[in-house]
């Protein structure tokens, strides 16, 4: 099991964010962005940890010598600072500040203030989907279909299809949220759908094709900011916010505060 903490404290312009990943013995500081951290992935396929952040940049890091690194040092708990990715895909021209594995765990799909949504192989964008009309905010990849969910400041989520499926979505879906969509998620252990959420204070499920299945309001009191699907319990979700709690959610009914 391993544990991860981001600093942000570049969006200050202090110019010094990292990731620090807690394996046990050692606390691993990855550092290489000149600005802040958004979010991080995990590649299963090559075992890499995928950093996005407010330089614009997607740097991809080697973890499969996890091992060989603790080995290196001593046994006593202490940073180790690991500065040079394995590669990096820079060409967004505003912040990154979503990333997500599709499901092979070989490709990173990325979301920018710049408005487009970008899948990456490497150190290489190999597709570019325009079609939000303001900042993207949150990327996801439905398991089964290889959909591509994009949301963002333009109050919309938009499904793209898998593969080559071309660069415009084949479904808007507007009218829900009417607010920036701040946090995507898968929801249930069997993948049914997924939820949205937004700074209009709501959490909304949709089907795998982009079907409105129901919005719960009234719950949080200010902006969402994410949401989180237990792989265990199904029906359980929990979402945290603008109003500083965390809400645990079962079948769409809040259980805990």
């Amino acid at each position: 099991f391993y544990s991860t903490k981001v600093s942000r404290n570049g969006i200050e312009g202090l110019h010094s964010s990292s990731l620090e990943l807690d394996i046990g013995n050692h606390f691993l500081t990855f550092a290489a962005h000149s600005n802040a951290i958004g979010s991080v992935a995990f590649l299963s396929s090559s075992r890499a940890i995928v950093t996005e952040g407010y330089d614009r940049v997607l740097y991809i890091w080697d973890m499969s010598k996890l091992e060989e690194i603790e080995a290196s040092f001593s046994s006593s708990k202490k940073p180790i600072e690991i500065t040079e990715p394995i590669s990096a895909l820079v060409g967004h021209d505003d912040v990154v500040c979503a990333v997500c594995s599709d499901f092979s765990g070989t490709r990173v799909e990325s979301g920018s203030w710049d408005k487009t949504v970008w899948v990456g192989e490497g150190a290489q964008c190999i597709r570019k989907m325009s079609g939000h009309s303001h900042q993207v905010w949150a990327v996801l990849v439905l398991p089964s279909s290889g959909t591509i969910v994009s949301a963002g400041d333009d109050k919309t989520i938009r499904l793209w299809r898998a593969g080559g499926g071309g660069d415009a979505p084949f479904r808007v879906c507007s009218g829900v949220h009417s607010a920036r969509v701040r946090g995507l998620s898968i929801f249930g252990k069997s993948n049914v759908g997924f939820l949205s959420c937004s700074n209009d204070g709501s959490v909304a499920l949709w089907s795998e094709t982009g079907d409105s299945l129901a919005v719960w309001s009234g719950v949080h009191t200010s902006f969402v900011y994410s949401l989180y699907c237990s792989q265990e319990t199904e029906g359980e979700f929990f979402s945290c916010g603008e109003d500083r709690s965390l809400r645990v959610w079962n079948a769409g009914t809040p259980v805990q505060m």
